[in-house]
Formats: structure tokens, C-alpha cells, sequence
């Protein structure tokens, strides 16, 4: 039996105009159709549940392109540092005190956190995977995850373990009812031997995986592969042929124009993590220029380590207002590309295509916020009261693959009281050991 959501405003896409008072079908795990409100319904569909949707307006479920979900557990742990000190003074060695149920449960703190922001879909690299992809499997939301199967000197031997990656892909890849991806991680650059890179960059291809990476955070990495390679990160990854496999690069601060070129015919996408920057003190990319050149410019939060939240409605109304200030052009990321960056250009990012709008044979991953509350009023422009206006909280009911994930802001699928429990448990277990 499907799914009627009835009388509702929508914005399927940032590409059109909202359409208002409409029903939309979900059959399945697909959106059946959407048409005008009090319409016949099609033959053949039978609506199991009706969710109202007087007051409210559907959007594309958020897409998160660039997380480490697990980290919700150093959430405030080290703050007021730049990324160097803040990564491995203090980040690294308090990762290597996580055991593997501790992911889960910072992991499941994440979805959970993430949903209840309106979020169907997030793009993970962290460690243990497979306790990340328990959690997914568990929250039911939509994830791709990439496992690092790169050793390097400062976090192991030299050398690449190619069984365990190829293992985790048999097991994981489609798992979920096609709501899991795997990909390849490669954290960084800096962070392994050439060698060591070229060598992810072949496994990756032979297995047809997508990269997630970290390229040009900060000023000094740029700084210190020019000094130690003579090239910046963006040309040597395409040396060691990572560039030869589909690349969800997240930051990318510190590209300059003819990287930004070099990336767009690479055909590689872009995580914009606006408030991470910030806050580590990274700066700001230059994501006008990115979307101008034709870059697919998608939005991630980073982790709740340097964020400290998980808030996708937060990462679009800052890369709207962000761009406009530090260019002094209004025009610089508008209300309808920073919708765009957070749903379709995400979910293309992670090889996710039939996800990011909402129409028929789509995926139904879709967010239902609520309109009847004191600062989304009056309601001139749907778009603009969504993406200045709205705030995470203001989601009310998720829908991830056909399946109510959250409804009237209770989740279904997670246990809020046990999570947020036992991820206190495991932060608590772990800083003490420090």
C-alpha cells in the first residue's frame, strides 16, 4: 500500500517553481506522482497512510556530502584551533581510543541528529566502518561510505589492504535495499606516500569506485605540497590517477582557477563545508567561481568535531550569505543554487541519480517542514522563507525509499533516548582515557 501525502505546497526541484496545494503518491520506494490536490488518483495505487499536509511544504530530503557522522561523539572536544594542531594533537589520538561500538553509537547519534534536520542522505568517511554501516542499516537513512584502505606511517605501516576494502564492498554495496553505496577514502594527500596513493588510485579503479577525499583545506597544505612536491594537491592527485575515478573532493579552500578548471573536466565534485571552514579558520572557497566554471558544488556539514553541528538548513542559508558578503555581490550563491547544492547536486555527487527532487520514478526521499510557525511568516517566497528562514528543526516528517523514518518530529527507526545514552557513554569512556 502506498503512500498519500495530501494537500501540500512543494518545492520538487530548485530548477521550478513551488507547486502549491498538490498530492503526492509514493508507491514502493519511488514517488508514484504529483498532481494537483483533490485529483482521481492514478489506477492501480491504494494509499495504505495519508500524512496531511495543510501548512506544510515537501522538499527533496537534504543531502549531507561530506561527513564523519561518528564524530557527534567529540562534539566540543577541541575547539578554538586551526586544523593542523586540532587534528592531530587532538583528534587522532582520541580516535584511536574508539572501539567499534562506540561508532555505532556516535554514528547512530549522527543519524539521528541528521534526520530530525531533515537530512535522507549523507556521504560518511570514518573508521570501522562497518559499524558506520550497522548504524546506517539500522536508522534506515541513506548513506554512501567509504572505507580507507590506504596505510600510511602516521597511522600504520605503508601499503594498502586491498582484501579488507574488497570484502567491505561485497558485503555493504546495494545493502539496505540499494540505501548503502561504498566508496573508496583516501583522507588526504598530505597524509600518505605517493606511492601509496597511486596504488588506492589503481584499487579504486578496478573496483569502480568514487573517491572521497580531503583536497586544499588550508592554506598550509597548499604551502606544504608546493614546498615538498612542487605541485599543489589538486595536481598531484590527478598524477598518482586519482582523478581517473569519480571524486567527491571536500573543501577545496585554497584551488585556484586553473585547478577549479582541472576539477570540472575531471569531472569531480565539490564538498562545500562552509561552517567547518569557519570555524577551523580555513577560510573561505571560492564556490562562485567553482559554479561558474560548471563545477557540481554540493554542501556537507564535516563532522560535529568542527562544526559542531549537523545541520544541513544551517550549511545553506550560510553558503547563500556567506558568498554574497565576501564578494560583495548579491548574486554570488542565490537562495535557488544553494537549494540546489544541498539536494540534487549532492545526491549526483554520490551516485545517488534517481534522488534529489521529487517527481515521478524518483526516489521518495522526502522532507515535509512545517510553514504554520512565527519566523517562516508571512510566506512571500517559498524558496527564499526555506532557505533564509527555515531552520533543521522546522523538519516534521522524513521520508527515506518509501519508509517514514520520522514523523511529527518522533523518529521511528532509532531509539532517541538509548542513542543519545549511549553515545554519552562512549564520549564519557573515551575522554577519560585521555
Amino acid at each position: 500500500m502506498g503512500i498519500l501525502i495530501k494537500n501540500i505546497d512543494a518545492l520538487p526541484s530548485a530548477d521550478g517553481p513551488a507547486a502549491l496545494g498538490v498530492d503526492i503518491g509514493i508507491d514502493g520506494d519511488r514517488v508514484a506522482f504529483v498532481q494537483k490536490s483533490g485529483s482521481p488518483l492514478p489506477p492501480g495505487f491504494a494509499a495504505g497512510r495519508t500524512i496531511p499536509g495543510a501548512g506544510r511544504l515537501a522538499i527533496p530530503g537534504l543531502v549531507n556530502a561530506h561527513c564523519h557522522a561518528a564524530m557527534t561523539l567529540l562534539r566540543g572536544y577541541a575547539d578554538d584551533m586551526e586544523l593542523e594542531t586540532w587534528l592531530f594533537d587532538r583528534i587522532f589520538p582520541a580516535e584511536a581510543q574508539l572501539s567499534g561500538d562506540d561508532i555505532y553509537w556516535g554514528t547512530m547519534l549522527g543519524a539521528a541528529e541528521m534526520i530530525k534536520n531533515g537530512v535522507t542522505c549523507f556521504n560518511d568517511m570514518y573508521l570501522k566502518m562497518d559499524s558506520v554501516a550497522e548504524a546506517i542499516l539500522g536508522s534506515g537513512i541513506r548513506a554512501a561510505v567509504s572505507v580507507g584502505p590506504l596505510l600510511t606511517g602516521k597511522r600504520g605501516d605503508a601499503g594498502v589492504d586491498a582484501d579488507s576494502c574488497k570484502a567491505f564492498f561485497r558485503k555493504w554495496d546495494g545493502a539496505g535495499g540499494g540505501n548503502i553505496r561504498t566508496n573508496m577514502e583516501i583522507h588526504s594527500i598530505y597524509l600518505f606516500q605517493p606511492e601509496t596513493l597511486a596504488a588506492g588510485a589503481r584499487l579504486a579503479k578496478e573496483l569502480g569506485s568514487a573517491i572521497h577525499i580531503h583536497i586544499l583545506e588550508t592554506a598550509a597544505e597548499r604551502e606544504n605540497m608546493l614546498r615538498e612536491y612542487g605541485k599543489s594537491s589538486v595536481l598531484l592527485a590527478e598524477e598518482y590517477g586519482l582523478l581517473d575515478s569519480p571524486v567527491i573532493a571536500a573543501h577545496c579552500v585554497h584551488v585556484d582557477s586553473a585547478e577549479i578548471l582541472r576539477l570540472r573536466d575531471r569531472g569531480a565534485s565539490v564538498a562545500h563545508n562552509p561552517s567547518s571552514n569557519l570555524k577551523l579558520a580555513s577560510g573561505i572557497a571560492p564556490v562562485p567561481e567553482m559554479l561558474r566554471a560548471g563545477v557540481n558544488v554540493c554542501l556537507g556539514t564535516d563532522g560535529a568535531a568542527s562544526n559542531n553541528s549537523l545541520d544541513m538548513f544551517m550549511e545553506m542559508r550560510l553558503a547563500a550569505l556567506l558568498h554574497k558578503g565576501a564578494s560583495r555581490e548579491p548574486a554570488a550563491v542565490p537562495a535557488a543554487q544553494a537549494f540546489r547544492m544541498a539536494t540534487r547536486n549532492g545526491a549526483l555527487a554520490l551516485g545517488f541519480e534517481d534522488c534529489g527532487e521529487i517527481a515521478p520514478g524518483r526516489k521518495a526521499d522526502i522532507t515535509i517542514v512545517q510553514l504554520d510557525r512565527p519566523h517562516l511568516s508571512p510566506l512571500h517566497s517559498h524558496l527564499s522563507t526555506l532557505v533564509y528562514s527555515a531552520r533543521g528543526s522546522d523538519a516534521e516528517t522524513v521520508i527515506v525509499n518509501g519508509k517514514v523514518l520520522m514523523e511529527n518530529r518522533e523518529l521511528l527507526t532509532i531509539d532517541e533516548e538509548k542513542t543519545t545514552h549511549m553515545a554519552r557513554a562512549a564520549a564519557k569512556k573515551f575522554i577519560a582515557s585521555q
